[in-house]
């Protein structure tokens, strides 16, 4: 579980000195004197985890940082520094409460940076003082509270019904032509990008979301860091775009048997 942690942060770190981190945070440079004496976003993040800097310079970045992931372009850029800035206190909710998530190791990685982002989002900048501690309160509390009602949904199941996997075709049974176009002889690569024209047909932009998620199995949790999205807006976003894959198939599948002939 704290292996995973420490991904999560070397992945953050690493994604703030791409070319498109790097050109988001030009582009916020040039809208706000308050980024130009750092020379980069490792800086900015230097500067937020060292608490001799001081409260009122930290917070005065930390509050244009939550302007942009609310309002611009820059989104992901922003939320990678809130979180890389605030690590350390983040890291503090992950040591005290990872006794909540031992059946569900992997669970609280995501609600942290989830409810974080969520904090981030709606949060009335007008309204706090000290932003720091209250966007880190706030995540703390709602970590615990969706834990504990989670567990009271559980508690109330009273049995859990197994997956059911459909037995796989007899080995002698030709296998039925792919309803993506997949043609027999094709290498991966041209299988993936065959399935992908498909999937842009079927749910426009949102192919590639599918592709990365499905074929390519990357967590939603960096999908949702790399989009500037909670965790639950990509899971939902996923989930919507493959409720119309499955709706174009079943179309394309009706549409088929309409029109085969029975003989």
């Amino acid at each position: 579980m704290r292996s995973r942690w420490e991904e999560l942060h070397a992945g953050l770190l690493r994604s703030i000195v791409r070319r498109k981190a790097l050109g988001s945070f030009q582009e916020l440079q040039r809208r706000s004197a308050v980024l130009a004496p750092f020379d980069g976003p490792v800086a900015v993040v230097d500067f937020l985890v060292n608490k001799a800097n001081g409260l009122t310079g930290r917070d005065r970045v930390l509050r244009l940082l939550v302007e942009e992931a609310k309002r611009s372009s820059a989104r992901p850029c922003a939320l990678a520094l809130l979180l890389l800035g605030l690590w350390p206190a983040l890291d503090s909710i992950f040591r005290k409460r990872s006794h909540l998530f031992q059946a569900q190791a992997h669970d609280i990685e995501l609600e942290i940076v989830d409810r974080f982002i969520a904090q981030v989002l709606r949060i009335d900048l007008g309204r706090v003082s000290c932003l720091a501690a209250t966007l880190v309160r706030n995540t703390e509390r709602e970590v615990v509270d969706a834990r504990v009602r989670e567990r009271t949904r559980a508690a109330k199941c009273e049995a859990v019904r197994p997956d059911v996997v459909a037995a796989p075709p007899p080995e002698d049974e030709p296998a039925a032509p792919s309803p993506f176009g997949v043609t027999v002889g094709e290498s991966e690569t041209e299988r993936l990008a065959t399935l992908r024209r498909w999937l842009l047909a079927a749910v426009g932009p949102d192919a590639d979301l599918i592709v990365d998620a499905v074929i390519h199995d990357k967590r939603r949790l960096d999908l949702a860091v790399s989009l500037g999205i909670s965790h639950a807006a990509a899971r939902k976003r996923i989930e919507r775009a493959l409720g119309r894959a499955r709706h174009a198939l079943l179309t394309q599948t009706r549409s088929h048997d309409a029109t085969t002939p029975a003989w």
